[in-house]
């Protein structure tokens, strides 16, 4: 799927305000973590993609907008825009599209945009609200054109998104009708930034009230400053060296009248007005504070009330809009038009303040409830579930699907997978399962109809379309790759290399051609000299030159893959759809009786630290490399078990002959293949786990997911589809010549800090949860399948 983001903002002085900090809070989490989607994004300049990551930089492709946009009059910019943006729909075949702040008239609403799903992020309607402030004041044509686009906005856009429930409401009260199209998704936090830590140079010399607004009527300043002066006046011993730190962009005049009324109620001598400050000093003056006022009229949000919580500050405000939603019952409130109750609400919070400091880790523990992460993922939902219902037309599709592929009991992570896909699909499609085992089948094969795969040639005409899974396993797939290579359908890959499997399984057989044709079909003259050569001078062919999927992805009608990176290898291939590999949140374990009865059949003590490596053991996995590894800890003291939890499958690599070598023996467990049972149980036993690739045949690694699926804490190659995992997620070892002493470092590091080790393991729960759930997984099947087939209809028409 194609998303296209309007990223106007990135030129426009927003970009350093709140609305820009939103724009780039979300863009930057959900980037990153949604691999299901190619994102783009509008800009009048590349040079303006600075604004985000190196890393989500490098995900965004940028569309750029050459024509100016500043014709005269809205109507023409919002015609000329919105021709341009329909011209980009149209040639690169957009699904979505995201304005992140439709209501703000420096930049252009493309109200005359279609043909596509549309997404605009609605802040507040403050100025409808408040008319005497605002719409009063504004020209005639920024007047109409904000009425306009209030009045367009629930006709054009299919889903309106508001950050709390109160701008929801307030719009709902004016247009009834947004009400099946709007959604309240609050906004965070950076916890990495607005947090309680104080250092003693931090420490605060004198005590002082922080208020952060500007000189706009609903900030409430002037009754602000009153408040304050009635406090210290009607308090004065008790509050004689307290003074109110006013944080605010101001002009000349705007200073004098402030100073001149602080001036006329005697408290200019504890007026200390900052100007604008960056982010960091603007931190430091919330640790420092004794408490934090802030007695807006009306927010969209409020976001300076969470960032003073999550600094572990009293806040005194209002319980207007959106406040209450924000601060809940720990914010000390008063009314926004009593500057003596104002005052009574102030000394309070001072009060216990100094009385009860136990307060501030409530306050702290209230605001990381609410983080960015939380915020992106609630997007991701939204964005998904709705284009899963548009291209379903808002119900569900049952086609009539023929999925072919291995299944339980076989010994297949491709097995488990897709028992758990089908799961979820046959929601949305009614499935006949192909397989070569139907008699061995799990017993609780999800109450579907089950055949052999050699029934399928005879039964193509019954099903709208075929689904078929390949990987690199001669036995469970070389039935598979024949079917799907004759009868074209939507073929999985498990692996973009499938080169290994190709040969073995039709290489001097009567079905040689099925590999010759691979080569010739995928790769022309060159593929076609390689097997001469192969056949000719009887030499092994290179599989990492002809990764040999490529003939199978153009003769199918679409390709499923599990990364970008296998997409941008097929990228000539159209109809290449990218779903993650499915997990299932597992974080909340327990270890249970057979655990601990593993764990006395393993041997594995109390007192070490359990590092383990799933999956079959091949020369890719770099198991050697880890052993050097621990070997190394070992050396230094460090009280570890190494548990290799899996068949060893290449006797080349000589991995127990290794381990003697290397006098380790007593710390390493190779335990073979393991049953469902005892791999859960080493999971839960496990400390860390890696999962390291090099070389790589592109290949998922299910054993990878299941361990974040845990909230186990990861290291993985950074290398090829694996530098798509997201940076939070799991750390990641370059491949080289620093392989093995960037392992011991990350390994050492880990062991050393359990509390980075509980953070990785939650972010890999929370990531596999909200975006790589096979819920998720089973709707994205979905929506290729429905995508496959309304081509197919425009194709018979």
């Amino acid at each position: 799927m194609r998303f296209l983001i309007d990223g106007q903002t990135l030129s426009t002085p927003e970009i350093h305000r709140g609305i820009g900090v939103v724009f780039k809070q979300i863009c930057e989490k959900l980037v990153l973590h949604d691999i299901s989607k190619e994102w783009l994004i509008t800009v009048r300049d590349r040079t303006e993609l600075k604004h985000f990551s190196h890393a989500v930089q490098k995900r965004l492709i940028p569309i750029t907008v050459n024509e100016s946009l500043n014709q005269d009059g809205y109507i023409n910019q919002t015609k000329h825009y919105s021709q341009l943006l329909n011209q980009v729909v149209t040639e690169l075949k957009i699904d979505a599209y995201w304005v992140p702040n439709p209501l703000m008239v420096n930049v252009v609403l493309p109200t005359d945009l279609c043909n596509v799903t549309i997404f605009a992020t609605v802040y507040d309607l403050i100025p409808l609200l408040m008319p005497d402030y605002y719409i009063a004041k504004w020209p005639d044509h920024i007047k109409a054109e904000y009425k306009r686009r209030i009045e367009t906005l629930p006709n054009w856009a299919d889903k309106l998104i508001f950050i709390s429930e109160s701008a929801k409401k307030d719009y709902e009260k004016i247009a009834p009708r947004i009400a099946n199209k709007s959604l309240a998704i609050p906004l965070a936090v950076d916890h990495t930034k607005f947090r309680s830590y104080i250092s003693p140079r931090d420490k605060s010399q004198e005590p002082y009230i922080l208020f952060t607004g500007g000189f706009d009527p609903r900030k409430n300043m002037y009754a602000a400053l009153e408040a304050f002066s009635y406090l210290v006046k009607d308090n004065y011993q008790e509050f004689s060296n307290l003074k109110f730190v006013v944080v605010c962009a101001y002009n000349e005049q705007e200073k004098r009248d402030y100073e001149h009324f602080a001036a006329k109620l005697g408290v200019l001598d504890k007026l200390v007005l900052t100007g604008y400050v960056e982010d960091e000093e603007l931190i430091t003056l919330y640790r420092k504070a004794s408490i934090f006022f802030f007695p807006s009229r009306y927010e969209g949000f409020g976001l300076p009330v969470l960032e003073a919580l999550a600094c572990g500050l009293p806040v005194v405000t209002t319980k207007v809009s959106s406040i209450p939603e924000v601060a809940g019952d720990l914010a000390y409130y008063c009314s926004p038009d009593d500057s003596k109750d104002m005052a009574i609400a102030l000394k309070k919070a001072l009060h216990d303040r100094a009385n009860n400091q136990s307060r501030q880790q409530d306050y702290i523990r209230h605001a990381k409830e609410f983080t960015w992460s939380k915020t992106a993922a609630n997007y991701f939902r939204l964005f998904t579930n709705t284009l899963f219902d548009v291209n379903t037309s808002g119900k569900l599709h049952f086609y009539k699907i023929a999925y072919v592929s291995p299944w339980p009991p076989q010994r297949s992570g491709i097995a488990n997978y897709s028992y758990e896909i089908v799961r979820h699909l046959k929601e949305y499609a009614d499935i006949t399962l192909y397989v070569d085992n139907e008699q061995e089948c799990r017993i609780d094969t999800l109450e579907l109809p089950i055949k052999n795969i050699s029934a399928l040639p005879k039964d193509i005409d019954k099903y709208d379309c075929i689904v078929y899974h390949i990987g690199n396993n001669t036995k469970f797939h070389k039935e598979i790759y024949r079917m799907a290579w004759q009868y074209p359908g939507i073929v999985v890959l498990h692996e973009l290399n499938i080169h290994p499997f190709l040969a073995d399984a039709f290489l001097n057989t009567k079905d040689e051609h099925l590999y010759a044709d691979a080569l010739r079909e995928g790769y022309g003259e060159q593929g076609a000299s390689s097997y001469d050569d192969v056949k000719s001078k009887r030499i092994n062919p290179d599989v990492w030159e002809f990764p040999l999927s490529h003939a199978l992805a153009k003769r199918s009608l679409a390709t499923i893959v599990h990364s970008h990176w296998v997409k941008e290898q097929l990228q000539e291939i159209e109809n290449v759809f990218v779903i993650p590999l499915g997990s299932i949140e597992k974080s909340n374990i327990t270890v249970s009786n057979t655990d601990r009865l593993l764990k006395e059949r393993l041997g594995i003590s109390d007192q070490n630290f359990v590092i383990a490596t799933f999956g079959f053991v091949n020369k890719l996995k770099r198991v050697p490399e880890v052993l050097q590894a621990i070997k190394i800890l070992l050396e230094r003291g460090y009280p570890i078990q190494f548990i290799i939890g899996g068949e060893l499958i290449d006797p080349s690599l000589m991995i127990e002959e290794k381990i003697n070598s290397l006098g380790i023996s007593e710390n390493v467990i190779v335990t073979g293949y393991l049953n469902d049972e005892d791999y859960e149980g080493l999971l839960k036993l496990s400390d860390i786990v890696i999962n390291l690739r090099y070389p790589s045949l592109g290949e998922s690694s299910a054993a990878l997911m299941t361990a974040l699926g845990y909230g186990k804490t990861c290291i993985v190659s950074n290398y090829q589809q694996f530098t798509e995992l997201p940076n939070s997620v799991c750390w990641k070892v370059d491949i080289g010549d620093l392989e093995v002493p960037l392992l011991v470092a990350y390994l050492e590091e880990l062991m050393r800090n359990p509390a980075a080790r509980k953070q990785l393991g939650k972010n890999a729960a929370f990531f596999t949860a909200n975006y790589s759930s096979y819920e998720i997984a089973g709707k994205l099947y979905s929506l290729a399948i429905s995508r496959v087939m309304q081509v197919k209809k425009l194709i018979t028409l």
